[in-house]
């Protein structure tokens, strides 16, 4: 049956749901007893608009398995969309608390109750479905429909310029991704003037991408940018995303090179706390430890150098002369 529904998951996929229901109904009764059998052919069904049959598949999934959300949930949407509101939302309450962290469910229940026109309850749920995402856009616009019933027309007015702002910023956030796509087919061709153009659009189009301005340091690097600079763009980095390792490091780097190298130690140790398997983060400690005459810290750091690359000849060479020195025990891995 496993193979019948990995055949049957992948011609849903492509859209083949006539093949796909066949496949999965065979796994079906091979396994009849395997309530993720039946929840797969109920999705299938309901994917061809036979909501009927999938009703069927969901129930029998939920009567093997009757703490099986996905069943559960997908059982409410099926109900919702054959208009049968008031067993939808009994199951979509069910689920909201199986699963009181999830704003889709949440969701799902506030277009249920709205569609009873029970305005006040949906309100309740589609609030709770935005805090719970805060950038949940579809769901602002359907409390703001739920606030207009209501008659709260300024609140529903904030919530539609709130929705609107939302979608600006995931465009924004698209293009942005595509700006750093471009950027890095362009370092990988040597052009690197281009690359730093294109992520500084990137940055210029969606300020929060953190990931945009670490690509833009590592760009102006190989532009030969002031390390102060590089070092800024790093800073704004770990402001968004306190736990990038690797800006960590980067940021350590450019410490060094401006002679600050207490304050990069610090940087490459945190990258070390962040991401245990940088190599390149140890052995940057390791080298600023030998540097400061801290020998215990450059053999513990050199040691974890070994232990990822254990034929690492500048770690190698590095412990016995410490060893030699009268150094503690290095840690193996």
């Amino acid at each position: 049956p496993k193979i019948y529904l990995a055949l049957g998951q992948v011609l849903a996929d492509t859209l083949d749901l006539s093949g796909a229901i066949d496949l999965l109904r065979k796994a079906v009764d091979l396994a009849p007893d395997n309530p993720a059998y039946c929840y797969n052919l109920g999705l299938a069904l309901r994917m061809k608009g036979d909501l009927d049959a999938a009703e069927a598949e969901f129930r029998k999934a939920l009567r093997l398995d009757p703490g099986r959300a996905a069943a559960r949930r997908a059982l409410g949407l099926v109900l919702r969309q054959k208009g049968d509101f008031v067993e939808a939302a009994e199951q979509l309450h069910i689920v909201a608390g199986q699963q009181p962290e999830d704003a889709e469910v949440r969701h799902n229940l506030g277009t249920v109750l709205l569609s009873m026109n029970r305005p006040v309850a949906a309100i309740k749920e589609l609030r709770e479905a935005v805090r719970l995402d805060p950038y949940f856009s579809e769901a602002r616009l359907t409390l703001a429909q739920a606030l207009q019933k209501a008659g709260e027309r300024e609140a529903a007015q904030r919530e539609r310029e709130e929705a609107k702002r939302i979608d600006a910023l995931r465009r924004a956030r698209g293009r942005a991704v595509v700006l750093v796509q471009a950027a890095a087919e362009h370092l990988q061709a040597g052009g690197a003037k281009k690359a730093v153009a294109e992520l500084r659009e990137a940055v210029a189009s969606s300020p929060d991408f953190a990931e945009a301005r670490f690509r833009l340091a590592l760009a102006l690097e190989r532009t030969s940018a002031p390390p102060d600079e590089i070092a800024e763009i790093l800073r704004k980095v770990i402001e968004l995303e306190p736990r990038h390792a690797r800006a960590h490091y980067e940021l350590g780097r450019m410490l060094e090179k401006q002679g600050r190298n207490p304050a990069a130690r610090q940087e490459f140790r945190r990258a070390t706390e962040l991401a245990p398997g940088l190599v390149d983060a140890h052995r940057a400690l390791a080298r600023a430890a030998l540097q400061a005459g801290d020998g215990a810290t450059a053999i513990a750091e050199f040691g974890y150098v070994l232990a990822w690359s254990p034929n690492d000849a500048e770690a190698e060479k590095a412990m016995a002369t410490l060893g030699a020195a009268g150094g503690p025990t290095p840690p193996r891995p």
